[in-house]
């Protein structure tokens, strides 16, 4: 099969690689759509140490079931799935134990540790393989893995309520998505960002979020202030890694409220965090998803409550590797799909 990897010195290429056998507990899944994700870029310029290379990079996926091993029964050939991350969970840490496998010690992720998505086919553990509802297209599930991210911040992390107003900070993939799924679970939300990031501030209006705002040309705090009756945002959720962005989330939630921490910093700022005392805030981070978001996830887009087909910016063969990631670091393009329809 080909796949796309990096290579024992960190290169991008596109090889041929042997299909795994269908062990016990395993699922052979023939891959139709999978995303190229910014972490895929991050591993490309800057690797990590979560890499065991060479590897196959991706995990956002979508396929179809083509063979299973004799004892796993919940599958069968011709069953539309995605798949989870979690190739390797010790299921006895205390993290397995409570149900927040984003937190196992001994976690192992496809894309990074072990074989991903970018190939035509894929050996998994059962075990972190989910049915893809009927009304949910293949492109569609190859997107839910980063919108299960944004449900994680904003539900299990954030504890957003309908009604709740709730200000994202940064237009790309990541405030997208948690603004997407804030918006769902009720939210009235409001997206900012800075002149540079026009072409994403339109692209969120097409979303139809509901509040896109311009940092550099139109007040955000007078319009956090006229829909909150003074008090502020109930949630900002700090999506840009930057000082100014969470310096911002700060000053704009209403006291007793949550600032949630999506971006990864980048490199290492200062910030005046007495706002969290004097106004005992709660700042937590977000990191990954777990099962429930999921789980959440598959629902609103089978209700119709997350539309994401607009995220897709493009579908391409994998002999275009160098293109897709290329677009995807300069930020020409917001999500590329590997189409391996052929």
């Amino acid at each position: 099969m080909k796949g796309v990897c990096l290579t024992e010195n960190g290169a991008l290429a596109l090889r041929e690689f042997p299909v795994p056998p269908v062990t016990e507990g395993m699922v052979k899944i023939r891959t139709r759509f999978a995303g190229v994700c910014s972490t895929d870029v991050g591993y490309w310029k800057n690797g990590s140490e979560k890499l065991r290379l060479p590897v196959i990079l991706g995990h956002e996926m979508s396929g179809v079931i083509e063979e299973t091993a004799p004892d796993v029964t919940e599958f069968q050939a011709g069953d539309r799935v995605i798949v989870t991350n979690d190739y390797h969970l010790c299921g006895k840490c205390r993290f397995c134990r409570r149900g927040q496998i984003n937190m196992c010690v001994e976690r192992r992720s496809i894309g990074s540790a072990e074989n991903g998505a970018m190939a035509e086919f894929m050996v998994v553990p059962a075990r972190m393989v989910l049915h893809l509802p009927d009304a949910v297209s293949f492109e569609e599930g190859a997107l839910a893995e980063v919108i299960a991210c944004g449900v994680h911040a904003m539900e299990q992390m954030a504890h957003a309520q309908p009604g709740q107003v709730v200000l994202v900070m940064g237009p790309g993939i990541m405030g997208i998505t948690a603004a997407m799924a804030a918006q769902a679970m009720g939210c009235t939300v409001v997206l900012a960002g800075l002149s540079r990031d026009a072409g994403r501030l339109d692209f969120a209006r097409q979303l139809r979020i509901p509040y896109v705002v311009d940092t550099e040309k139109e007040d955000l705090p007078a319009l956090l202030h006229k829909l909150t009756d003074g008090y502020g945002a109930d949630i900002a959720a700090e999506c840009t890694g930057s000082y100014g962005g969470l310096e911002t989330c700060f000053r704009l939630t209403a006291k007793c409220g949550t600032v949630v921490q999506i971006a990864i910093p980048h490199g290492r700022y200062e910030t005046d965090v007495s706002p969290v005392i004097k106004k005992e805030l709660r700042y937590v981070g977000s990191y990954a998803k777990t099962m429930p978001d999921w789980m959440t996830t598959l629902r609103l887009m089978e209700e119709g409550k997350l539309d994401c087909r607009l995220l897709i910016s493009e579908k391409l063969p994998l002999e275009r590797y160098e293109e897709a990631f290329t677009q995807t670091a300069e930020a020409k393009a917001f999500k590329i799909l590997f189409d391996l329809n052929e």
